[in-house]
């Protein structure tokens, strides 16, 4: 990951596993701010109890209510391992 962000601005990360049911689980992944140089990150999650449908990753920019906020973030060969 790498990138920039201004005040007001943080990276979020969210896996959740998804059932017939609906969701049933989600996991909030703790991501830093991002630099100017691309940093490796590691993270392990859990999986909810059901996971027939699979999961749902998403990654992105979040601005809050701050004027001027900008993100930027360059996300490359994200790899999902189960074990």
């Amino acid at each position: 990951m790498k990138g920039q962000v201004t005040d007001g601005g943080v990276v979020n990360g969210v896996v959740h596993t998804e059932s017939p049911a609906g969701v049933s689980g989600t996991e909030v992944l703790s991501l830093p701010a991002p630099t100017n140089e691309w940093v490796e990150h590691s993270f392990t999650f859990n999986i909810g109890s059901d996971p027939e449908w699979g999961l749902g990753f998403t990654l992105g920019g979040v601005c809050g209510a701050v004027a001027g906020c900008s993100v930027a973030v360059d996300f490359d060969n994200i790899r999902l391992t189960a074990n």
